[in-house]
């Protein structure tokens, strides 16, 4: 079981790579594709399935139908109208935007940090976690075997 709390946390973490290559390299590339690919899957399972949005909280209008014996456009056939599709739609674009917009304020926030991380990792391609919280400024919470593994490049 995942929060919704959680879930928008993961987006923003998703779109971190994008949102860094609009503030450093003022462009962005295909490096991100699967960030993208997971989080627009997840957006749309939040939105579609999980009734995690305003506007269907509660309500599960549920995914595309799978059958491997249908072809595809019969098997994507929806059960709710044009109008609930484009709803949905919006939904989660906006979902989606504010992650993107989450990401990009920790950036700023963040940015001389993460500069500093960068260049560290480029020197030494892994860090231990405590290091890393070491140059974000943050302070080290209590340890669980996740955070005990480095960080790579």
């Amino acid at each position: 079981m995942l929060s919704r709390e959680y879930l928008l946390v993961r987006l923003a973490v998703m779109l971190g790579g994008r949102a860094a290559e609009e503030l450093r390299l003022d462009s962005v590339t295909s490096g991100a594709e699967q960030d993208l690919r997971e989080a627009t899957r997840i957006t749309r399972k939040m939105v579609l399935e999980w009734g995690m949005s305003a506007r269907f909280a509660h309500l599960s209008l549920g995914g595309p139908r799978e059958n491997a014996f249908l072809d595809e456009e019969l098997a994507a056939r929806r059960e709710y109208s044009e109008t609930t599709a484009h709803e949905a739609d919006q939904a989660v674009r906006r979902i989606f935007e504010d992650a993107h917009a989450r990401a990009l304020a920790v950036l700023r926030e963040r940015g001389e940090g993460l500069d500093r991380l960068a260049e560290e990792l480029l020197e030494h391609e892994e860090l231990p976690a405590r290091r890393v919280l070491e140059i974000l400024g943050l302070e080290p919470r209590e340890e669980s075997s996740e955070r005990r593994q480095p960080v790579s490049a």
